[in-house]
């Protein structure tokens, strides 16, 4: 009897290792995690697609990049990027201020075989993230410069980028500090003659809230005329960070020339591509009439995939 205990206890003995080896070595569901200043950043992998999440009171995901292609993001919002095409028609310098996954950019130097891109990202880890897990290397036409967005521009203000795209959100949603006069003044002076500016701004239709109070800057800075809102289409993949927040799409343009808005919707089919399919998508969402906007529920629901 003493003789059958002893494998028994000894069994028993094993299977209590598993368990608690079990408990402490449980795969992480996150690929990185690292703490920078006063939210974390994250990087899993989610259904189909790659993520790069910045956490803190909320979570955001900045870069949505399908594992089946990496030049494929996710995210309509990011293929509405390349709508600044239909308002500037020749373009070769283009500055993104905020790198994310930096989906964006790599699609501009792969597209565009001229063109000359500028990233600015001012944490460091972000840009340790995007190098590791999304493709992100520096080249002769792609350089990335851990700097805060309005610094470099006031130090750039010859730069005469021909297309500008801000993609700034953080943590904490859009830091209030690139919504002011000053952010679009300094932007609107580092655009060339016939430049356009892009920003991506996220909230809910509020008629006083964040993205309409930063529309409404945006046209004080650069004129109503040359200043447009786009609501981005919902992704069926996607989940809000609170019921009824939406992407959205400020243009805005330099100088005296005008591309017509029914032409920059009509034109813009011609930017969906095999990596880019939903630029005319984003530029259906365009909003006729500031004043009333549309409810966040009515977008338009298309699908990440192909």
């Amino acid at each position: 009897m003493i003789d059958l205990m002893i494998p028994i206890v000894a069994l028993g003995s094993v299977l209590v290792a598993l368990v608690v080896a079990r408990r402490f070595f449980v795969r992480s569901p996150w690929l990185f995690r690292r703490a920078s200043g006063d939210h974390i950043v994250l990087v899993r992998e989610r259904g189909g697609a790659r993520e790069l999440v910045l956490q803190r009171t909320m979570e955001v995901v900045q870069t949505r990049q399908l594992r089946a292609d990496p030049m494929h993001s996710g995210t309509a919002y990011t293929d509405g990027f390349h709508l600044c095409k239909a308002f500037a028609r020749n373009f070769r310098r283009v500055l993104f201020l905020g790198a994310g996954g930096a989906i964006g950019p790599r699609q501009f130097v792969a597209l565009h075989e001229n063109v000359l891109v500028d990233v600015i990202e001012r944490d460091q880890v972000v840009i340790d993230a995007a190098q590791r897990f999304f493709g992100l290397a520096e080249s002769p036409r792609l350089a990335v410069h851990n700097a805060d967005a309005q610094t470099f521009l006031r130090s750039r203000q010859t730069a005469q980028y021909d297309i500008m795209v801000v993609d700034l959100c953080d943590a904490f949603g859009i830091p209030l500090d690139v919504t002011t006069p000053s952010f679009f003044q300094d932007a609107a002076g580092a655009l060339a003659t016939d430049g356009v500016l892009c920003m991506n701004l996220l909230g809910p239709p509020d008629p006083d809230g964040l993205v309409m109070r930063t529309f409404t800057t945006v046209r004080e800075v650069f004129g109503a005329d040359h200043s447009h809102l786009f609501m981005v289409p919902h992704e069926t993949e996607e989940m809000p960070i609170a019921p009824g927040w939406r992407n959205w799409l400020v243009f805005a343009t330099g100088g005296q020339s005008l591309v017509p808005i029914e032409e920059v919707i009509r034109s813009s089919a011609q930017l969906d591509t095999v990596v880019t399919p939903r630029v005319s998508a984003v530029a259906r969402g365009h909003v006729a009439d500031p004043s009333r906007l549309p409810d966040a529920e009515s977008a338009v629901t298309i699908s990440a995939s192909r």
